[in-house]
């Protein structure tokens, strides 16, 4: 029997939009403004709605982005899946990929969509620079806008919160301070109600209608709100998909075990018995996964190096057990051929 052990490391992937393009401006204006904050989420407090106008027949047909910055991921989303007031999904390519040397699997899908980016993201701009130009490029209105705070408080509630902006259809910006940059934009767009996730100091006042995400189950509430409203659909719960379950983790260490042994036949057959039970007819073997091992794939080949004539008229049946050393049974295997 063969036991081969295998250390695997799972990394986060963090993919990244930057926008390449020298030509997009960012509206800076002057105005005082104050805040009223909402961070009620109920039934009865949804008050936000998602009136936009994307630029339908601008947006690309593909996006290519690179792989450096978390933030920009959440900023391209509602360009890649976005809906129209029907409700119609409309969806496109995301290649996340390293310009300078980019994967096979993101060459092959390219070629078998056979849909090339045609608008690119790289390092050139700053999330904010970039969120903001993006937003004022594809979208001629936006009642509602999703603010994320660029620090790490942000960006994790930012991920949850981001599938609201493709329901939605609105703009996803980033921003380390709510400035006149920012004020520029939104004023720009017709920006009434905020998602904001992240501190960005936005407190008491009316000017904008204002819910402030503090905790993961607010957003995932919210989704469920704003999915129903939108698509008049009624829903129990939300399923967050990783990415990474379809990626193969990199092998750091492999060991292998190499076993031997001789057991007696244990068919049922008068010719058997005697033998079945005064013989050894089960094999024991240790092996050990080191203990700084994180992931271990653990593969078992067993193989009978005695098949012969009764094996074929009889077949071999071989049951396989697998305990840890405190006796805990992972894994019971039975085969009849």
């Amino acid at each position: 029997m063969r036991t081969m052990i295998q250390k695997k490391t799972i990394g986060c992937m963090l993919a990244v939009f930057l926008l390449i393009s020298t030509s997009f401006g960012v509206l800076a204006t002057t105005s005082n403004k104050n805040y009223r904050t909402d961070s009620i989420v109920s039934p009865t407090s949804l008050s936000f709605d998602g009136r936009s106008r994307l630029v339908s027949a601008g947006l690309p047909t593909a996006v290519a982005v690179a792989d450096s910055n978390p933030f920009y991921t959440l900023i391209a989303t509602p360009l890649a899946v976005n809906y129209n007031e029907q409700g119609e999904q409309h969806v496109i390519p995301l290649y996340v990929k390293n310009f300078k040397n980019p994967s096979s699997a993101v060459e092959r899908a390219e070629e078998q969509t056979g849909r090339h980016a045609n608008f690119l993201i790289d390092d050139i701009l700053s999330p904010k620079e970039a969120s903001l130009a993006i937003a004022e490029l594809f979208w001629e209105s936006s009642t509602t806008v999703l603010l994320i705070k660029e620090d790490t408080e942000g960006y994790n509630l930012g991920v949850v919160a981001t599938p609201l902006a493709s329901y939605l259809s609105i703009p996803v910006i980033v921003t380390d301070s709510f400035d006149q940059d920012v004020e520029g934009v939104l004023e720009d767009l017709g920006v009434e109600n905020l998602y904001v996730c992240g501190d960005l100091g936005l407190r008491n006042g009316d000017d904008y209608n204002i819910r402030q995400f503090h905790v993961v189950d607010e957003i995932i509430n919210e989704c469920i709100l704003v999915i129903s409203q939108r698509f008049g659909k009624t829903v129990n719960y939300i399923t967050l998909a990783n990415p990474l379950d379809i990626t193969s983790p990199a092998v750091l260490d492999k060991t292998t075990y190499e076993f031997e042994d001789t057991i007696a036949s244990a068919i049922f057959l008068p010719t058997q018995m005697i033998k079945m039970l005064t013989s050894k007819s089960a094999g024991v073997h240790e092996f050990v996964v080191p203990s700084d091992y994180k992931f271990a794939r653990i593969k078992i080949v067993l193989e009978n190096l005695n098949s012969g004539k009764d094996a074929e008229d009889l077949g071999d049946r071989c049951q396989m057990l697998l305990n840890n050393p405190e006796g805990y049974r992972y894994i019971y295997a039975v085969t009849g051929g």
